[in-house]
């Protein structure tokens, strides 16, 4: 086969075609740059594009390259590297092949490769407003497929990876089983070639395009009934097709990691309850929505709960076309699971005005033949309906118990562990909402319900690598065994309250109570609200002038990333919110959090610049007279900013440590900050922030970052 004649480039040995293009088309750098953190691996400086936003970045190769035929003769790797003007990946022939090789999957392939995180991305809700300071277009771009990244350079080749075999099972597809399972997979030292996840469901589809999971972990759809101990294998049930019967089965293991997380109890049944309503108590709010529309078209129907499920699948029965009359809606505790009156008040307006028929203080007593039965006092009502929905307790599910307590495993109201996340079987780890510490704590008011359980999955994940990885160091600084790890990322909760009220509430965590109920702000501290025709904004400063509580409700889309960002902020940081709220500056936080300098804020490297000024102010030596030492003043300049005319971070800084040689700390930065959140955008990032160099992040003895030029390293860059 001749070369295509407008494909110069296509390797060939006698004329004959060796390898053939794949599959996908190109990715544009910019765009890959601003939503992948490509530049953990790697630093990319094109002189013909740099500063300048007319031009282009070239394109990132995305491709495969298979040989059809037998390579020749002392055809290794290196030789074919050298006979393609292009970086590739070589994949061995399918099965159906004549190949003497073994054959593989693509999986082989990606275990020599790095998955590179995805960034998350700054919401404009005015793009108009930040004028030329508007990010490129390449960078605002949403793909209608996303999809996972994987790199790989020379460097990396040489480098080859700890493999790790040991057969993890996780059970249950939680949050914080996934979060584990990322923590596990984006390992760039290590490859995980036996991780299992045992959920009847599988991966939730959120989490495959940007993690691409499915790769990595090996799904089993089945349900957890025993635990073996003695032969380290779980008994499941599951696997039938739709409308077939399941089947009974042994996944072994050499870790199990518990993490099914709480289910909604079932209610109580009477004794004969001859035709009794289609019950429904899953955790899946768009699920009961195809259940309701499957069984109980035209039918009446009762939602039993009084948490945020509850209100959440109301609406989605609202939205789903369920006729709000068929609806009858009762609320069990009368107190409020909102720690807002105002917000407390909307809600109840909306619910009145959505025409369902509602219950508040009456509790279920029991499920009979053609409805429930309600007790209000001393008064029971009989309500009529062919479906409950049931969401107000959360326990452990009745064959999870059944699992733990046969296997002999502490059960204590919820599964006991340790501050290790260990169980008294020391290859049996568990997390999440369905365990509770050791009482040799001494705080049983804590549990990890009360915690973020992404975070809780991360510090599994370091309990787990600490077994399993060979280059673990201990950090220096270790807590008392005796105490409890310490969890600092917040609790937020976002939904769509009927009357389509968005809602959105963050927080510390608290030791409240383990329905997932909204506790009330207490401590000292400052409360700014605003209530305007945008919606109801309330944040709470704490004693440290740091953002603490953020609530939120709105009939419009909440740009909920972007204020997740201000947990735990300084008020200085948001252009001194307090002083200006004192003096009536601010009429409408929605407007003030929209402003164009806050675009820095919600940028994903925001804390980057801050640690880097923070270290850079720390290194700088005063003078009791307030000057910079002679030690500082001849330091090397920074490097050069390649011809745009802008100054680094550091440099920056110094310049203004030598110029206002009076001025205070505080007010370095907030000038540090205004500069930069002001400086238009020519990087191509996804926010409107200062044209950084690349940020170089410390290694770590736990995590591999090299970092390569990509004229020395030739990456690949494989969108799947």
């Amino acid at each position: 086969m001749e070369p295509h004649p407008s494909l110069p480039w296509w390797p060939s040995v006698h004329t004959r075609l060796w390898v053939c293009a794949v599959v996908r088309r190109e990715e544009e750098l910019l765009f890959l740059r601003s939503h992948y953190n490509v530049e953990d691996f790697c630093v990319h400086e094109s002189p013909q594009t740099r500063g300048t936003r007319e031009t282009p970045p070239p394109p990132a190769l995305s491709c495969l390259l298979h040989p059809h035929q037998t390579p020749p003769e002392g055809g290794a790797e290196e030789d074919w590297y050298d006979m393609s003007l292009l970086p590739f990946l070589l994949i061995p022939p399918p099965p159906h092949t004549s190949h003497p090789h073994k054959p593989h999957t693509i999986t082989t392939a990606l275990a020599d490769m790095v998955p590179v995180r995805w960034r998350r991305q700054v919401v404009y809700p005015d793009r108009e407003r930040l004028g030329v300071n508007q990010p490129l277009p390449q960078v605002l771009e949403e793909k209608q497929h996303p999809f996972a990244l994987y790199h790989f350079n020379r460097k990396l080749s040489l480098e080859p990876k700890t493999v790790i075999n040991s057969r993890v099972v996780v059970v249950g597809a939680s949050d914080t089983s996934l979060s584990l399972l990322e923590s596990l997979v984006f390992c760039p030292h290590l490859s995980f070639s036996n991780l299992s996840l045992l959920s009847p469901s599988g991966l939730p589809t959120h989490s495959l395009p940007l993690l691409g999971l499915s790769a990595w972990v090996h799904t089993v759809p089945a349900s957890l009934i025993a635990i073996n101990r003695e032969e380290k294998e779980v008994v499941v049930w599951g696997g039938g097709e739709e409308g077939e019967e399941g089947e009974e089965g042994t996944v072994p293991y050499d870790l199990l990691i518990l993490a099914t997380g709480l289910q909604f109890a079932p209610p109580p049944l009477t004794s004969d309850p001859g035709e009794t309503p289609l019950i429904y108590h899953d955790n899946d709010g768009l699920g009961v929505l195809e259940w309701t529309q499957q069984y109980l078209l035209s039918q009446e129907v009762l939602i039993y709960g009084s948490g945020l499920e509850a209100l959440t699948t109301l609406q989605s029965l609202l939205t789903g076309g369920v006729d709000p009359s068929l609806i009858t809606f009762v609320r069990p505790r009368p107190h409020s699971c909102f720690n807002s009156r105002t917000v407390e008040e909307r809600v109840q307006r909306s619910l009145e005005e959505s025409g369902v028929q509602l219950l508040t203080g009456h509790t279920l007593s029991s499920v009979e033949e053609g409805g429930v039965s309600l007790l209000d006092g001393d008064h029971t009502l009989f309500a009529h309906c062919q479906g409950l929905i049931c969401m107000e307790e959360k326990e452990v599910t009745g064959t999870v118990f059944t699992a733990v307590n046969d296997s002999c495993l502490v059960f204590d109201e919820r599964l006991v562990v340790d501050r290790d996340h260990q169980t008294n079987d020391p290859a049996i780890l568990a997390a999440g909402p369905m365990t509770k510490f050791s009482r040799s704590y001494h705080s049983n008011h804590w549990t990890h319900a009360n915690f973020n359980s992404r975070e809780v999955g991360q510090k599994l994940a370091a309990s787990l690598l600490s077994r399993l990885d060979p280059t673990y160091q201990e950090p220096s600084a270790t807590s008392d065994p005796a105490l409890l790890p310490t969890y600092t990322q917040p609790k937020a909760v976002y939904t769509v309250l009927p009357g389509g009220l968005h809602y959105l509430h963050v927080d510390k965590p608290h030791p409240s109570d383990p329905t997932n109920t909204l506790t009330n702000q207490t401590g000292t501290g400052h409360e700014l609200e605003t209530d305007t025709e945008n919606g109801y904004f309330r944040l709470f400063i704490n004693q440290y002038s740091s953002v603490q509580t953020i609530t939120v409700l709105s009939s419009q889309a909440i740009e909920r990333t972007n204020y997740l960002c201000l947990y735990g902020l300084h008020e200085k940081y948001l252009n001194n919110l307090l002083s200006r709220y004192s003096e009536g500056l601010i009429s409408d936080l929605f407007t003030f959090l929209r402003e164009p300098w806050t675009c820095a804020v919600y940028h994903d490297r925001f804390s980057d610049l801050r640690e880097e000024v923070r270290e850079t102010l720390s290194l700088q030596q005063l003078t009791p007279g307030g000057a910079p030492s002679e030690v500082n003043q001849h330091q090397p300049a920074a490097e050069d900013d390649g011809g745009t005319g802008r100054q680094s971070v550091e440099e920056r800084v110094r310049q203004l440590l030598t110029d206002q040689q009076t001025v205070s700390l505080e007010e370095h930065k907030d000038q540090l900050l205004r500069e930069f959140s002001q400086s238009p955008s020519e990087t191509g990032s996804a926010a409107v922030a200062p044209s950084l160099p690349p940020l170089q992040p410390l290694p770590s003895p736990h995590v591999c970052t090299p970092r390569h030029s990509v004229t020395d390293t030739q990456p690949i860059a494989l969108c799947i």
